[in-house]
C-alpha cells in the first residue's frame, strides 16, 4: 500500500471513527493507518480498541503487514495473546452487541 496524502487519509479516518467509534473494522483500519505512519502508541491503542470492539480475525492480524512496525510491541503482543485465548465465537458476540446497540441508539425518534 502506498501512502498518497497522509494528512487527508487521517482526516477521512477521523470522520469514519466519528460516525461509528465502535465499529471494529473502522478501528482496525485506523490502527493500520497509524502503524503505517509510524505512530506506534496510537496504532497500538487503536488495535486494542478494535479487539475490544470485536475484531477477532487472528490469522488476518498475524499476516497483516500493516502491523509490522508494532508487531513486537508488548501491548500489541498482549492484546493478540488475549484474543487467541478467548472462547471461539467471542468476536461475533461483541460485534452483535455493537450492532444492536448502534441500531437502537440510531433509531429516529417516533
Amino acid at each position: 500500500m502506498e501512502l498518497g496524502n497522509p494528512s487527508e487519509g487521517l482526516q477521512w479516518a477521523r470522520r469514519s471513527y466519528d460516525l461509528d467509534p465502535d465499529d471494529p473494522y473502522i478501528v482496525y483500519g485506523i490502527a493500520c493507518f497509524h502503524s503505517r505512519m509510524g505512530k506506534i502508541e496510537e496504532a497500538v491503542t487503536y488495535f486494542e480498541q478494535a479487539i475490544r470492539a470485536g475484531f477477532s480475525h487472528v490469522e488476518w492480524i498475524k499476516n497483516d503487514s500493516d502491523f509490522d512496525p508494532i508487531r513486537d510491541h508488548p501491548r500489541f503482543l498482549a492484546a493478540l495473546h488475549d484474543l487467541e485465548n478467548r472462547p471461539h465465537g467471542w468476536g461475533w458476540v461483541q460485534l452483535s452487541r455493537t450492532l444492536i446497540r448502534n441500531s437502537v441508539c440510531r433509531c429516529p425518534a417516533a
